[in-house]
């Protein structure tokens, strides 16, 4: 290695410990050094500390006491299907909307449908509503049988009414529980 300055090597090494900061003329840096470490030791210790203090106090909270937790009593009941006036003396239950793959189509196609339904009485009404989830799952295996000619005119969403007032009626093992079906929506998409 050629330099054009050529400078001894006790210089080269001097001037490395200078820039370094091991030992200066007056060795002050080096006295430094050893208080620097332990400030900041002592700034990691006492973080520490202060964590698990935190820690201890969040885990040692008393737990709550029975009194103070939720009672099933204190809920707001669940709300229930309202009855509205339908001709011929009915009551209006609202179902979920409900949607289905249709059957045998060669594109994924997908059928939508809201209805109401038009029910003898309060009886039925809660019937429908203990059986809900029995009533939805019957309704969906119907409809995802349908094709799109099923369903296409309007005498055949007539027939399709029909059919779902005679599974739900069946269903609820009461004849003429389910007196008419009201679509809110039937999308073909």
């Amino acid at each position: 290695m050629e330099s054009n300055d050529p400078q001894p090597l006790d210089e080269l090494i001097q001037q490395h410990s200078e820039s370094s900061g091991e030992e200066t003329k007056d060795g002050s840096i080096r006295r430094r050094l050893p208080l620097l470490k332990f400030g900041i030791l002592g700034v990691i210790v006492v973080a520490a500390v202060a964590a698990a203090w935190f820690a201890a106090s969040a885990l040692s909270a008393p737990a709550p006491h029975a009194e103070d937790s939720i009672q099933p009593e204190d809920l707001p009941p669940e709300p229930q299907p309202t009855p509205e006036a339908v001709p011929g003396d009915a009551l209006l239950y609202t179902m979920d909307s409900i949607i289905v793959n249709l059957y045998q189509t060669e594109a994924r196609r997908y059928l939508k449908v809201s209805m109401a339904l038009g029910v003898k009485n309060k009886d039925v009404m809660e019937g429908m509503a203990a059986k809900k989830l029995i009533l939805t799952d019957r309704l969906i295996g119907l409809l995802s049988g349908k094709t799109i000619e099923d369903i296409d005119g309007y005498d055949k969403k007539q027939d399709l009414k029909r059919e779902i007032r005679d599974e739900i009626n069946n269903v609820l093992g009461i004849k003429d529980a389910v007196t008419q079906v009201f679509f809110a929506e039937l999308i073909i998409q």
